[in-house]
């Protein structure tokens, strides 16, 4: 299964990185990730029908951009976002995202995130 990764800071993208491993480990099975940093790397990488599930860390109107857009491409994409206020999360459920979360953000609700994911 292909889970993508969107966090604009190496520190963030290596702990989202390293609780999923975690997590697919513990629960889900192997998990093959693909981590950016860089929004032309994420556009790059994302595709239709390509990943189970896409967590975008990139907050603000840059992020909520690319939440729509990976939503507009893909419909069964599980989307997970990760911004520092509550300010789009509105915008983001009529996107049908699975979850949306707050920073700082912590391993337990990176595993709640995805179970919802999975199961």
């Amino acid at each position: 299964m292909r889970v993508a990764v969107f966090a604009p800071y190496a520190e963030e993208c290596r702990n989202l990185r390293d609780w999923i491993t975690d997590y697919s480990k513990r629960r889900a099975g192997p998990v093959e990730l693909f981590c950016a940093s860089r929004q032309e790397e994420f556009r790059r990488q994302f595709r239709p029908n390509f990943f189970r599930a896409a967590v975008i860390a990139y907050g603000g109107v840059a992020g909520f951009l690319e939440v729509r857009r990976a939503r507009e491409m893909d419909r069964d994409c599980r989307i997970v976002v990760i911004d520092d206020s509550e300010r789009y999360a509105i915008q983001c459920c009529r996107l049908h995202v699975t979850d949306f979360l707050i920073r700082p953000v912590s391993e337990a609700q990176i595993f709640r995130s995805m179970d919802r994911i999975f199961y």
